[in-house]
């Protein structure tokens, strides 16, 4: 690993571990905390999937969008 490669990990990594500890801690406070209690994980998970995809489709069109309004002008 060259030392840029590194550095782009190292932020990719530090913004990872900010941002997963706010959602964290904002689950806690909207669904009661406990997560590891809570039955119905894996159908949760697949619900996350499925939001996931939406998220990546829209955000594939918004750059598509972006792109031809970018060549257009």
């Amino acid at each position: 690993m060259t030392p840029d490669r590194e550095a782009h990990l190292k932020s990719m990594q530090d913004k990872f571990l900010q941002q997963s500890r706010a959602k964290y801690e904002a689950g806690q406070i909207e669904h009661g905390g406990l997560m590891w209690t809570k039955p119905g994980m894996l159908d949760h998970a697949k619900e996350e999937v499925i939001d996931l995809w939406h998220y990546l489709c829209t955000l594939e069109q918004q750059i598509a969008e972006l792109k031809d309004s970018v060549i257009k002008n």
